[in-house]
């Protein structure tokens, strides 16, 4: 008895209740009867009509409980927060938060399974973090690991038109694509390259050695072909000079 008159003055306090017969049942519940199809908002079922200004919000059960409002009149909950799922015990969930045990579907009443949040429609944020549960690419950078041949990487370019272990643009279309996977995968391609302009790298700066110890063995024949000149030039003017002596 004691609930049942909690339960009225409840409803006396949030204000004034229409198309609901309170109905006590045989175990001290509280009833409320079907209204008919043209009362109630959402057709028929049990109706808690809360008049607010000249806008109506309403509670009402069709096939499942249904609070209703309006654009200035909307369904609040506040200096508490939501439990979906969960049975409230004594810890302290805070004010303004949600807690959902099963998926979340905004725009979209389809989650597919495996996945704990779908959005039908696009999304926008300040920051957003992916959790890796994989192993970070640095095993790129470690002795013993087998970079692919760049020549090899043309072969399977031409041949597939995505970078190896890179999904391709079906897959894409068909599977989606994971945002932690593709951010690990992105970073391995990175640190990749890098060895791949590490080693180019080398490579000019040997060839660079090699020029410049070339360039050193030119001149020096240079230097001797011009010494040899000179002494040429000079037996020329030495025999010439013999000549004119005999003469």
């Amino acid at each position: 008895m004691k609930n049942k008159y909690l339960i009225l003055i409840a409803l006396i306090l949030i204000g004034k209740v229409s198309h609901a017969q309170i109905i006590t049942g045989s175990n001290g519940q509280i009833e409320i009867p079907n209204v008919t199809p043209s009362v109630g908002p959402l057709s028929t079922g049990s109706l808690l009509l809360f008049l607010s200004g000249d806008a109506n919000t309403a509670i009402q059960e069709n096939w499942g409980l249904n609070l209703g409002g309006d654009a200035l009149r909307p369904v609040k909950i506040p200096f508490s927060s939501l439990l979906v799922g969960y049975t409230s015990g004594s810890a302290n969930y805070g004010t303004g938060n949600a807690y959902i045990s099963g998926v979340v579907g905004i725009g979209t009443t389809t989650v597919p399974p495996g996945y704990a949040f779908a959005v039908n429609g696009s999304a926008i944020a300040t920051s957003f973090t992916v959790q890796s549960y994989g192993s970070w690419p640095d095993y790129v950078f470690k002795s013993g690991y087998k970079l692919l041949p760049l020549n090899d990487v043309k072969a399977y370019i031409d041949q597939n038109h995505h970078l190896p272990d890179v999904p391709s643009a079906e897959q894409v279309a068909k599977d989606g694509l994971n945002l932690g996977d593709m951010n690990k995968m992105l970073m391995q391609k990175v640190e990749e390259l890098t060895l791949y302009l590490i080693e180019k790298d080398k490579q000019l700066n040997d060839e660079k050695e090699i020029d410049s110890k070339q360039q050193q063995q030119i001149d020096a024949q240079k230097e001797q072909l011009k010494v040899q000149q000179d002494r040429l030039e000079k037996l020329e003017k030495a025999v010439m000079k013999l000549q004119a002596q005999h003469k």
